[in-house]
């Protein structure tokens, strides 16, 4: 169905022949002829618009509109151009999905069909309005760019299916070495073939060659289009944003919410995040199937399989399955740079608008306590988990030795964090309709963002109590390796800083009461959002921490067999010279086992809190942007008081998020390089071996690093 709108709008130029897209003499003119009415349509709309001026706008609604209809047209020109590659990325991908099953294809076609209902359904509000040329253009701008954005997210999905089929394939493979190996293995079948297992390897490692040949095709075809679209909807946010706060707020108030600015401002936000989504989804496959590939190596002692399964790695390694756009990376770090790009210009734009801003609002934050002590994951981390149960976002209690879903708990979070959202509602209606006349656009813009940004993470953060429960149960089965004595040495840093950022909070209660109860409760509110925020990074940064243990612990276990490999020496003499040393290579695959296992939490703690880090992220940079200006502008100002919250205004929130930031990106990189030190570790104390086996089983390791 895809193919036969993007056909009609001229810009697919191929029918299907026994189940095959081939390109079409007929359509192909076809498409010509569309594309160039469509280019005369424009330059009129372009013409009307500026030189007629049928329609009346501001300086800025000219911008617009002209960006928006020429980025659109170079979209549309981009996809024309580069229609026959498209077409024989569309046969290539069709090619590839032969290896998945119908159902696969079933949840594919519910997936994207209704998807695309829903996307369609926005755009039937031109229809009363085709009669005007202009408009008529625009939805078949915004049009054709969905359909053309349709049809690459469903190759990207389908991509991704095909990768998961590779993944499903290989835990098979790895099913079948771990219940006949034993027996394939024993000293009279030492020497024979396994030639099913290494069929369906190279079958395995011919799918993945294929299907990246076909990421690269696709980020050539769809690359430009992809830029453009981008391009248009970052825009396109802006703008309307822009126009927004100028059409419906008076004197700093907002005076309605509901408008289709809005409608227009989540529709292409719902667009973008949705193109992103298809990528980094696709993307979140790829390293899954190196670690699937070494978990077989652990399994395999055959040759034939173990240099098979060392080719397929090394293609996996050097083979880039990256989407992008000329050199834009999709993925979720788009988000992250697109939204603080629309803060700044929308904070570069509103400023043009004021003229004197005047008081300010304040909030601020803090973090969370710990004990001083600790013997094993569970005791580093149940005082933090003890506050959030206070708080009303983790329903689960400590049973030795694990922790439970307790009903009474969730019954007193539920009930707390139904009381949260009547505060929160309490405070976005007092800042946007009854809001002093003196509060300026800036600071109402600032607290409405404050409460999204964070006051919104503390529904995410009671939403997401079991995946957290995950990361939990996770963590406290990978830190076994730890002894109580790095526990213990782990708490004295992170219990101390704790305890300290604590006082911290405790000293600041008092500034919490006011002269009305509205406000002393709106205060305590604002302090709640702090708290549980803050107690979520300090439960994200702990997790690391231990993580960064975990890796420390793994480099010292793999520098304590250095007196095994030193011994191996002697082994490799004369008549032991092709003899091997059993005992290490158990020990070495034990640590390679330990070592996949911590990376999997690692990347299990990276899916749950990837949420929390986008937002910490954004809002880190709203937070510290509007409080050095409104700290520059206090100092210009000396007639500007705020009575309303926190001794030190503007300086404190930015010193306080800076160095949150900072604590979680030092905690990261300080994992990051000692889970890198590995590498080094295992050259320095095997780089000298000469026994083929452990070499090999080094260089598995290597790999598995990366």
């Amino acid at each position: 169905p895809l193919a036969c709108v993007a056909f009609i709008m001229g810009f697919l130029p191929c029918k299907i022949e026994s189940s095959k897209f081939v390109s079409s003499r007929s359509y192909f003119i076809y498409s010509t002829i569309v594309m160039i009415v469509y280019m005369v349509f424009v330059v009129y709309s372009i013409y009307e618009i500026n030189f007629i001026g049928l329609e009346v706008m501001d300086v800025s609604g000219y911008i617009h509109y002209n960006i928006i209809m020429i980025l659109g047209l170079l979209s549309l020109i981009f996809a024309y151009v580069s229609n026959r590659s498209a077409v024989r990325v569309l046969q290539r991908v069709s090619e590839l999905s032969r290896i998945l099953s119908p159902s696969n294809f079933s949840n594919l076609a519910k997936w994207f069909y209704t998807k695309s209902i829903i996307m369609m359904i926005p755009l039937l509000v031109y229809i009363p309005r085709l009669a005007n040329v202009s408009v008529s253009i625009s939805l078949y701008t915004f049009l054709g760019i969905l359909v053309l954005n349709n049809l690459y997210t469903y190759n990207v999905m389908v991509l991704k299916a095909c990768f998961q089929q590779i993944n499903k394939s290989l835990v098979q493979v790895r099913e079948i070495l771990i219940n006949d190996q034993p027996h394939l293995l024993r000293r009279v079948y030492h020497t024979q073939e396994n030639p099913t297992l290494l069929i369906k390897l190279r079958n395995l490692k011919k799918q993945h060659y294929e299907i990246s040949q076909v990421v690269q095709i696709l980020n050539d075809v769809f690359g430009r289009q992809n830029l453009t679209t981008i391009t248009i909807l970052f825009i396109s946010v802006t703008y309307n944003l822009y126009i927004y706060l100028v059409l419906y707020t008076e004197k700093g108030r907002i005076k309605q919410w509901f408008s289709f600015i809005i409608m227009y401002i989540a529709y292409h936000t719902v667009h973008l995040i949705l193109i992103v989504w298809a990528a980094e989804s696709a993307k979140s496959q790829l390293p899954k199937i190196g670690t699937n590939i070494h978990r077989i190596l652990i399994h395999t002692f055959d040759k034939e399989v173990t240099s098979e399964l060392e080719m397929f790695s090394l293609q996996v390694l050097q083979t880039d399955n990256t989407f992008s756009a000329r050199g834009l990376i999709i993925d979720a770090t788009l988000l992250t740079k697109v939204l603080s790009s629309i803060a700044t210009y929308l904070l570069i734009l509103i400023q043009m608008l004021l003229v004197k801003p005047s008081r300010i609002k304040r909030t601020k934050k803090y973090r969370s306590w710990r004990l001083l002590s600790a013997t094993d994951f569970n005791s580093l981390v149940y005082p933090c988990l003890f506050v959030s149960w206070i708080l009303g976002c983790f329903p689960y209690k400590f049973e030795s030795p694990r922790y439970t879903f307790s009903k009474a708990r969730f019954a007193f979070s539920t009930i707390v964090m139904i009381v949260y959202v009547l505060l929160l509602t309490m405070m976005i209606v007092k800042t946007n309709f009854r809001a002093e006349e003196t509060e300026s656009l800036p600071a109402v813009m600032y607290t409405n963002l404050f409460i999204f940004l964070e006051g919104g993470m503390i529904i995410v953060t009671y939403a997401s109590g079991g995946k957290r429960f995950t990361v939990l149960r996770n963590l406290s089965e990978t830190t076994s390796v730890l002894t109580p004595k790095d526990f213990k040495d782990l708490a004295k840093l992170v219990h101390t800083k704790d305890i300290l950022v604590f006082l911290y909070i405790i000293v600041h209660i008092p500034n919490c009461f006011k002269y009305n109860v509205a406000l002393t409760v709106e205060n305590f509110a604002q302090m709640y959002i702090v708290l549980v925020n803050s107690n979520t990074d300090m439960f994200y940064v702990n997790c690391v921490c231990t993580l960064k243990s975990c890796f420390k612990k793994l480099n010292e276990c793999i520098r304590g067999l250095n007196g095994s490999s030193e011994a191996e020496v002697w082994m490799q003499k004369s008549v032991y010279h092709r003899q091997r040393n059993p005992l290490l290579l158990m020990k070495l695959k034990e640590l390679e086992e330990i070592h996949l296992d911590i990376s999997d939490a690692v990347d299990l703690l990276n899916d749950t809190f990837v949420t929390r880090l986008v937002f910490v992220t954004v809002s880190t940079f709203v937070i510290v942007t509007f409080n050095l200006y409104f700290h520059i502008l206090f100092a210009n100002n000396s007639d500007i008081y705020n009575s309303h919250f926190w001794y030190w205004q503007f300086m404190s929130p930015v010193t306080f998020y800076m160095a949150n930031f900072s604590w979680i990106v030092w905690a990261c990189e300080t994992a990051t390089r000692e889970a890198q030190k590995i590498k080094i570790t295992l050259h320095d104390v095997f780089g000298d071996t000469i026994d083929p086996v452990t070499k090999r089983e080094v260089i598995n390791g290597d790999r598995s690093d990366d």
